[in-house]
């Protein structure tokens, strides 16, 4: 059930449609992303659309489906699609300078291969 894609290409980012048809007034249709709603839009009529582009992506694998819910209360949702970005790091690192001192982020970015970080500071020398 669903579909799997891996991307090679950094430069393609998903764009999502969705189109739904239901037998009572459709109260919204969501696309949820990794279990969060990401965009989403409330019609009231028997047909609605919704369109997306995710420009926003934290990690390497992603799951995308789209879920209705109409006025009655019935629900629908689509087969998730699970999208992995291969060409994205796996391991993000970012070191912030704060007036409380240096901060250092290490982020998963969905996969990583790593067994373990070794994280050397060393105090400069001038």
């Amino acid at each position: 059930m669903g579909e799997q894609f891996q991307v090679q290409n950094p430069e393609l980012v998903p764009s999502i449609e969705v189109q739904a048809r239901g037998t009572h007034p459709i109260a919204k249709v969501e696309i949820v992303r990794n279990g969060d709603v990401i965009s989403g839009v409330q019609d009231g009529g028997y047909e609605a659309y919704l369109s997306f582009t995710d420009h926003n992506l934290h990690q390497r694998e992603n799951y995308y489906y789209a879920r209705v819910v109409q006025a009655d209360g019935h629900r629908a949702w689509s087969s998730p699609v699970w999208v992995d970005w291969d060409c994205l790091p796996a391991l993000k690192v970012e070191a912030r300078l704060t007036e409380d001192g240096l901060g250092i982020v290490l982020e998963n970015q969905g996969r990583s291969d790593a067994d373990e970080v070794i994280l050397r500071c060393y105090e400069a020398v001038s």
